[in-house]
């Protein structure tokens, strides 16, 4: 079973959670039908647009960037200042380990989010900690439009929820069924995209076609997708 968290630490900690390398040039994934460039450019964009969301909250929460430590020597100047997480692919310093191990104690709400995730916004995050600051045991698992999980959050230690879940592709139903091992309340959000596939791509770029996407990404995010969108108008025919 979890741990009951100490209720004297209400505080938030947002994790942005990335799978792979995507900056290292010899382990860059690329992403399907993209460059090695423009695959960097796409995880930058949808990491750079995690993080104005994040400085958009008030208060600020803590928050990190998990990267893999491949990465470490290669962070891009805007996301090098951030407080960053390097984890090694396998073994005692894996993710999510690391974090229950050494950060999730330490705060009273914990929320992993992938970082190919895009959709979730500031007053969004804040409702999730308002329905988490409670004297009960809490999840909150973010669905997103082809039953992947985008994000998870917890008010109370549980390592157990997270084993044997597919992290670079988190199926939800797997997630969910797993929740439901435990004596907690589980509340579920809809409509977040994970950004995997060419059709992914297409489908991003409908959604912030849209005007209520800058809700979640801002008109200057928008410009960065829109780049990379003029380079692949091909393929979103």
């Amino acid at each position: 079973m979890g741990k009951k968290q100490n209720k004297m630490k209400p505080d938030l900690c947002i994790y942005i959670l990335s799978f792979f390398p995507i900056f290292y040039e010899k382990e860059v994934k690329l992403f399907p039908l993209l460059d090695k460039k423009h695959s960097v450019d796409l995880y930058t964009a949808l990491l750079l647009n995690h993080m104005e969301v994040l400085r958009s909250m008030n208060p600020l929460p803590s928050f990190f960037f998990c990267f893999d430590e491949r990465d470490k020597e290669y962070l891009p100047e805007d996301l090098s200042m951030e407080k960053a997480i390097f984890y090694t692919s396998s073994g005692s310093n894996s993710i999510p380990g690391i974090l229950i191990d050494k950060y999730f104690a330490s705060h009273g709400t914990n929320l992993i989010i992938c970082a190919n995730t895009i959709g979730i916004h500031n007053k969004e995050i804040r409702k999730i900690f308002d329905t988490m600051n409670v004297d009960e045991e809490v999840i909150v698992i973010g669905r997103s439009n082809k039953e992947r999980t985008a994000f998870v959050a917890l008010n109370y230690d549980n390592p157990e929820i997270f084993e044997g879940i597919g992290w670079e592709k988190p199926n939800f139903d797997t997630l969910l069924s797993k929740a439901c091992m435990f004596n907690n309340k589980i509340n579920i959000l809809d409509d977040y995209m994970l950004i995997n596939s060419v059709d992914d791509f297409k489908y991003l770029y409908s959604q912030l076609s849209k005007k209520e996407s800058l809700t979640y990404c801002s008109q200057a995010m928008h410009e960065r997708f829109t780049n990379l969108f003029i380079e692949y108008k091909d393929i979103l025919k």
